[in-house]
């Protein structure tokens, strides 16, 4: 049974009637990128990324009804409240995903974001009205009541992590989530979030390889990327990994090779990237200090024994 879509004034569908009874809340976490900053802090425009990307995590993670259109239902109306800013130097958000009613061809989800540098409380809270459509995305479908137990439900699953990890051959990886942002109307990750992970990753391998030393904010720049393009991450892939080696370490700069693999294990780019230690006040190169070298050396020298061993 089906209906045209309608709305009252506040935005809410008239076919439905909600009937008070709340879900669980369920905690994902969502890393933050460099680009997600403007200014201080970050730009507001995200929060609405957040919570999209969160009830996707919520839909993985959570719902378990083959063949439902339910975590593809068309947002109707949304309302976000920013009550405090996110600053600069967080690693990561957290939002906390709950539906608040199930009414019979809408649903209302609310997502409160916020960090553990910020505290407890949230920094904005987003509640999103949810219509269930067909394939045509103009006829509304009745929420079944499997799809109602499972909007409502308390389901078992664990949250999606991200981590980083420096293998003992030399090679660093780590794992970035995929965006529903990221994503283009051909359905797969547009090129130009390829040079996002890769910088994410470089800032993660900076962290990881230079901060047992008091490097972890080590200045350097960008000299020269060289992109392949071997396969597009699709939709399945919520995740990312991407290798760095380090392959040259010249006076001033390096070089590294990054490799972009998606969930299914499958490359799907390499870049080659030159890094130049760089002098903020003087805005000129300068020589990569003694202590990175051994640290950029040593990675080098094991990604090279590991690759002839793999060779022969």
């Amino acid at each position: 049974m089906s209906a045209p879509i309608a709305a009252d004034a506040d935005g809410t569908n008239t076919a439905d009637a909600p009937d008070g009874t709340s879900g669980p809340v369920h905690r994902v976490r969502i890393p933050l990128r460099i680009s997600d900053f403007v200014g201080m802090h970050v730009n507001n425009v995200r929060f609405q990324e957040f919570s999209q990307d969160a009830r996707l995590m919520w839909f993985r993670e959570k719902f378990d009804v083959p063949g439902s259109r339910v975590p593809i239902a068309l947002a109707r109306w949304m309302e976000i409240d920013f009550r405090r800013v996110i600053g600069m130097g967080v690693p990561e958000v957290w939002v906390d995903v709950q539906v608040l009613r199930v009414g019979r061809t809408s649903f209302t989800m609310r997502t409160a974001i916020g960090s553990e540098d910020t505290g407890p409380e949230p920094c904005a809270i987003v509640d999103t009205v949810l219509v269930v459509a067909a394939a045509d995305e103009v006829t509304t479908m009745e929420i079944t009541p499997e799809e109602r137990r499972a909007l409502l439900g308390a389901g078992l699953g664990a949250g999606m992590s991200t981590g980083d990890e420096a293998t003992d051959n030399g090679v660093f990886r780590c794992t970035l989530q995929v965006r529903w942002a990221d994503f283009d109307q051909f359905g797969h990750v547009n090129n130009v979030k390829y040079i996002e992970y890769a910088q994410e990753a470089r800032i993660l391998f900076s962290r990881s390889r230079f901060s047992p030393f008091g490097l972890g904010n080590l200045a350097q720049v960008v000299r020269r990327t060289e992109i392949d393009h071997l396969r597009p991450v699709l939709r399945d892939s919520a995740t990312v990994d991407v290798e760095i080696e380090v392959v040259h370490v010249g006076t001033s700069s390096y070089q590294i090779r990054q490799t972009i693999l998606d969930a299914a294990g499958d490359v799907c780019c390499t870049l080659h990237v030159v890094m130049v230690a760089y002098d903020v006040a003087s805005s000129s190169s300068v020589e990569i200090p003694a202590t990175v070298r051994n640290v950029l050396e040593a990675a080098r020298q094991r990604a090279a024994i590991t690759e002839k061993e793999s060779a022969g």
